[in-house]
């Protein structure tokens, strides 16, 4: 029994010691990962000017006096930790009865002190001597003293029996609760990789078609300048000569004369050559088409809304 119940107790001290202090609980405080710390504990941590970090999840959490003392007591821990202690201070003594042995285990009325406790009165529930039993017990049902022993001895052992098989079951809960727990802790941590990982692939993948598009946008935006380049220079060419030509013959054109002037002439021929070899009809450019990509994009219209808009790679 020895062994199991430091096991027990074990379990139990593992369960209300603070990881920080490595001590019982005092002013126990929840943490919003659901796990307890000493208040002082807390705060001392607070001093240090720094995150703390939860010793049991590696949850950073960022707390001030005014967030500790707010913070949820733990009032089943709270409860328990006093029992605790209350128990330690009720343990060191424990009280004998006065009675007298002798070397040969002989057990001796407290009353009549030279007669031995030979009979047991199951009425009044003592032991009792023969003097006992004619002067306060006659009548009452009784037993040998030593079968009384007997009996008390296989009452409490059968309780002793079955408070060891409590003692196990609930070292065994204790320790399964802490087997689940680390379980709960690495799901957590695996799920929160997971999502960082996917989460890093989504955003990659949207910068990488972003890029695409972009290139695709700029390369058909200098194809189309291009164009417009090709369509403007010939233009200009027979522009800048039309006016050069209707300048000279703007001046020429008071003269008296019936003839036509080589400058005239060449009016003629360059107003003929852009009415018939030019065509100035203006071709709205476009940009490539991207129907496809964005269609390809807005599959990842859920992946959007959960973007922060923190994030420096989004702009």
């Amino acid at each position: 029994m020895a062994g199991q119940g430091s096991a027990f107790l074990q379990a139990i001290h593992e369960e209300l010691t603070c990881s920080v202090c490595k001590e019982i609980f005092t002013v126990p405080k929840v943490l919003p990962c659901q796990h307890t710390f000493c208040q002082d504990c807390l705060l001392k941590a607070h001093q240090a000017g720094e995150l703390f970090t939860c010793l049991t999840c590696d949850t950073d959490v960022n707390l001030t006096p005014e967030r500790i003392t707010d913070l949820p007591d733990d009032r089943a821990v709270l409860a328990l930790c006093d029992r605790i202690h209350s128990h330690n201070k009720a343990l060191p003594r424990v009280k004998q009865e006065p009675e007298d042995i002798e070397e040969g285990g002989q057990t001796f009325c407290k009353t009549h002190s030279s007669e031995t406790l030979t009979l047991y009165c199951l009425q009044c529930k003592v032991p009792v001597c023969t003097t006992c039993l004619d002067e306060s017990h006659p009548g009452h049902r009784m037993v040998t003293f030593k079968k009384a022993v007997q009996d008390h001895r296989a009452a409490v052992a059968a309780f002793l029996k079955r408070g060891r098989k409590l003692v196990d079951k609930h070292c065994d809960f204790i320790k399964n609760l802490r087997t689940a727990e680390g379980t709960l802790q690495q799901q957590k941590h695996h799920i929160s990789t997971s999502i960082a990982d996917a989460y890093k692939k989504m955003l990659d993948k949207l910068m990488e078609m972003k890029d695409q598009m972009l290139e695709e946008v700029q390369e058909k935006h200098r194809q189309n300048m291009e164009a417009v380049a090709r369509a403007r220079n010939p233009v200009l060419a027979h522009l800048c000569q039309l006016v050069v030509t209707c300048s000279h013959v703007e001046r020429t054109l008071t003269q008296q004369r019936a003839e036509f002037s080589v400058e005239e002439n060449r009016l003629f021929q360059a107003v003929g050559n852009i009415s018939e070899g030019l065509d100035l009809s203006l071709v709205d450019p476009k940009l490539v088409s991207l129907d496809a990509k964005v269609a390809q994009l807005l599959q990842y219209n859920s992946v959007y809304e959960s973007l922060t808009p923190d994030d420096p790679r989004m702009t």
